[in-house]
């Protein structure tokens, strides 16, 4: 935020789980270890600004932007605690060095214990990895990792695809954990 006022208002977070009714169900967050909240960058991110995420108005993680050049967003969340069915809400707040403090809109949503029909899609296809393995040389030349994610039955225009993704480090520690959406066009 460059030493300036913040902004009147910093866009919400989103949730890429969640349908446009607001509405994740608890088959989602079963499936993707929690409730991912993916907080945008927002007008003159600075080096130094504090980045607090709130759930059901609890504190569930700290960011500090560190690295402007290396991307620090968008910057994803992932809620797994309290998540069970019901009302929830979600909102983040910036506090920049100069102490200036501003708030996002707060993003309303209901956790619905319906589950939806069993469907078996096709397992998305790491292109890069070999043997089962991403290494760091391959995210490095690929500025990532390619996923194919191929058609399923039914496929419509309109459908939004999710990708959960957890990297684990020699198979036990948990490195990232990422949700993507896409729509079908």
């Amino acid at each position: 935020m460059n030493g300036k006022e913040l902004r009147e208002s910093l866009p919400a977070p989103q949730l890429p789980q969640m349908s446009s009714e607001n509405v994740i169900s608890t088959h989602q967050t079963e499936v993707g270890d929690g409730v991912f909240i993916v907080i945008t960058e927002y007008t003159d991110p600075a080096k130094g600004d504090y980045v607090e995420v709130f759930w059901d108005n609890q504190s569930v993680r700290e960011v500090l932007v560190d690295d402007m050049v290396a991307g620090d967003f968008p910057t994803t969340v992932v809620v797994t605690e309290g998540i069970g069915p019901g009302a929830h809400t979600c909102y983040y707040s910036v506090k920049d060095a100069r102490g200036n403090t501003n708030q996002s809109a707060t993003v309303g949503l209901t956790i619905s214990d319906i589950t939806p029909p069993a469907v078996i899609y096709p397992a998305p296809v790491f292109v890069d990895a070999i043997s089962g393995v991403i290494t760091q040389d391959s995210l490095t030349e690929n500025g990532g990792t390619h996923v194919h994610v191929s058609p399923y039955q039914g496929i419509t225009v309109g459908d939004t695809v999710i990708l959960y993704w957890n990297g684990y480090s020699d198979g036990v520690e948990n490195v990232v954990s990422d949700v993507l959406s896409a729509v079908v066009m």
